[in-house]
C-alpha cells in the first residue's frame, strides 16, 4: 500500500499551508485525498504529484484544464 500523508505532511511536500489544503478540500479543488473517518482524511503521494503536475502552465496567459488563469 502507498503511504499516506497527513494534511501537514501533504501540505509540506507540495509548499502550500495545511489551512490551504483544507480550504481545497471544501472547494474541490485541490488535490484527491482519502477519507479515512469523517474527520480524517490523508493524501496519497501519487494524487500529490499528479495534482502538481495538473498545476504545470506554459505562459501566465495559460488557462491549464480548468479554464482559469493560474
Amino acid at each position: 500500500m502507498e503511504k499516506l500523508n497527513s494534511t501537514k505532511e501533504a501540505a509540506e511536500l507540495v509548499q502550500l499551508k495545511a489551512q490551504t489544503l483544507r480550504k481545497y478540500r471544501g472547494t474541490g479543488v485541490g488535490p484527491r485525498y482519502v477519507a479515512l473517518a469523517p474527520n480524517r482524511c490523508a493524501y496519497r503521494s501519487s494524487d500529490l504529484a499528479a495534482w502538481v503536475e495538473s498545476r504545470v502552465r506554459t505562459s501566465t496567459s495559460d488557462p491549464g484544464p480548468t479554464g482559469r488563469v493560474a
